[in-house]
């Protein structure tokens, strides 16, 4: 039996102490890792501002293309009722000739003269009538805008930031009250992972009671032979 414990207990050790070298090389794996993620996460920044800037910047492009397409709007409006103001302004001063002539020809003018005149004035009257630009503005003042707003919600989730989470401890073991009350009044303590195998532990256990169970009967067989000898005296 002992030799049965003794390998049990030699199998939990091997297996602790293969436990102990993974937890190590895992160490050093993460003790590599955290000076990474400061890099890492500078280099996000950096393609974060580079993303944010070249979205701003096509934004601000736009904005002055529409600006620019307004004033050009605007110029082009301004030009044609310019030009039609002149126009109108044209046929006003000739409708006001053409009446101040007629008034004068109707107080003073023979028959013949008023008929060949009116035959001007109708033809006068004719064209003014034709003339487009006497009918209504060529061109209104509003400035008609078109947003499709959509857009703002895909601004609202544009990009993304990811990464592999961590693994996680495992659970510490559940303890006594009193256990936590002794504890409380020494003080909190950080708290510790506990990485041992259940298998791992089960075994020490197994192994130690068996030691025990070997051992305890020939301490009290050792202490007979002790107190024997006293005895006889």
């Amino acid at each position: 039996m002992a030799k049965q414990a003794e390998a049990e207990l030699a199998d939990a050790v091997k297996a602790v102490k293969e436990q102990v070298e993974t937890l190590s090389k895992v160490k050093s794996e993460v003790d590599e890792i955290r000076p990474q993620v400061e890099a890492e996460h500078e280099d996000m920044q950096a393609s974060l501002y580079i993303q944010f800037a070249t979205l701003q910047s096509a934004v601000e492009r736009r904005k002055q293309a529409l600006l620019k397409a307004a004033r050009e709007l605007k110029d082009e409006k301004i030009s044609l009722l310019e030009k039609q103001s002149l126009r109108l302004e044209g046929l006003i001063d000739q409708s006001v000739q053409g009446l101040q002539a007629s008034e004068r020809i109707l107080s003073s003018c023979t028959e013949m003269e008023v008929l060949q005149f009116a035959d001007k004035a109708k033809g006068r009257l004719k064209a003014i009538t034709a003339e487009k630009s006497a009918t209504e503005p060529c061109a209104n003042s509003s400035f008609d805008t078109n947003f499709d707003l959509a857009i703002l919600k895909q601004v609202e989730v544009f990009g993304s930031v990811e990464g592999v989470g961590a693994v996680g401890l495992a659970e510490e073991p559940e303890e006594d009250e009193e256990d936590e009350e002794g504890k409380a009044s020494e003080g909190a303590e950080e708290p510790k992972a506990y990485f041992m195998t259940r298998e791992a532990a089960e075994a020490i256990a197994a192994a130690v009671a068996k030691a025990e169970e070997k051992t305890l009967p020939k301490v009290d067989q050792m202490d007979g032979e002790q107190t024997n000898p006293t005895e006889a005296s």
